[in-house]
């Protein structure tokens, strides 16, 4: 995922819901229909 893509993804898709995870380097994001994302990058 490029620079700024994610960003680009939680606006369009309303992720407004920041969901921590346990253990997880960042939250998990979700929007009211489930939908969800998260910035994790793994090399």
């Amino acid at each position: 995922m490029r620079r700024g893509e994610y960003q680009n993804r939680v606006e369009r898709e309303h992720l407004d819901e920041k969901v921590p995870v346990r253990r997880a380097p960042d939250v998990v994001r979700r929007n009211k229909t489930g939908l969800h994302g998260s910035s994790c990058v793994t090399a």
